[in-house]
């Protein structure tokens, strides 16, 4: 990456092309991916920072939406590090700015990925937003996220839509956690099955019908056959874990990865469900 890289300032300081400041960017990207997993916060900031200034260029030279998803990426990329370095004001500046960004994207070309980018941005601000106690703006995210999921979900196929649930099964706790404290809890139980019914592998079921286990375990069995996920290693590991999770049991590092969100909703829609 940092040979490439060199190169690409090389090819930038001779065309000086658009095209040459965007693979410039992609390179500086990669390079901070690499320091942040080593941990060398301040060199993947350096390179990330360099990154959205050339994003910004391209977005004030060319305006195109492939520019402003770019300068969103960016934006995400130093708000996640500036987050990791505990600068929550900083990270939540720069998820806003990419937020906005992504539902003007929304707008104009109204596709699963500009439905997806806003649901994975609305993410990172509840995040922040929980940890700051900011309730209004929590409200209000949390219907961006609702509203863009289910689109998401209506615009893909069957079998693209069951691969995005999966990617998302942790927003989806993320959002029921949340919701939990401005919803009555009926009212929630509802619109949580309003989500699911979005999604098109559980669609034929009747959720009125069901206890909440039932209403997760469906998706999950069709997931474990159609997915070659590594933490989902046969069906029969699938059937073991839900069943710990209904029983209750700790879960074992295996499952964890995929079933730890589920038992969250499941643990969640019991707290439904009791007594008043």
């Amino acid at each position: 990456y940092q040979e490439g890289l060199e190169i690409r300032r090389r090819l930038v300081d001779t065309l000086g092309t658009p095209e040459s400041l965007r693979d410039l960017s992609i390179s500086l990207n990669r390079v901070g991916d690499i320091a942040k997993a080593r941990g060398e916060l301040d060199q993947a900031l350096e390179a990330y920072q360099e990154g959205l200034e050339i994003r910004r260029r391209l977005v004030d030279t060319l305006g195109t939406p492939e520019s402003l998803r770019d300068l969103s990426i960016s934006l995400n990329r130093v708000g996640d590090i500036a987050k990791a370095r505990g600068e929550l004001d900083q990270a939540l500046e720069a998820y806003q700015e990419g937020l906005e960004i992504r539902r003007r994207l929304v707008d104009t070309l109204g596709t699963p990925q500009s439905y997806e980018d806003v649901v994975r941005t609305s993410s990172r601000c509840l995040e922040l937003y929980k940890k700051r106690s900011i309730s209004d703006e929590i409200k209000t995210v949390l219907g961006l996220w609702r509203e863009h999921f289910i689109k998401l979900m209506s615009s893909v196929s069957p079998e693209q839509a069951d691969r995005y649930a999966l990617k998302h099964i942790y927003g989806i706790t993320h959002y029921a956690h949340l919701q939990r404290k401005v919803m009555e809890r009926e009212v929630l139980l509802e619109d949580l099955k309003t989500i699911f019914k979005s999604i098109p592998m559980v669609i034929h079921t009747s959720f009125d019908e069901l206890e909440f286990g039932e209403i997760m375990s469906s998706p999950l069995l069709q997931l474990a056959k159609s997915i070659n996920h590594p933490s989902l290693k046969t069906e029969n590991l699938v059937k073991k874990a839900l069943h710990e999770v209904n029983a209750g049991v700790p879960y074992t590092p295996t499952i964890n990865a995929i079933l730890w969100p589920i038992g969250r909703l499941t643990a969640f829609v019991r707290w439904l469900r009791r007594p008043k």
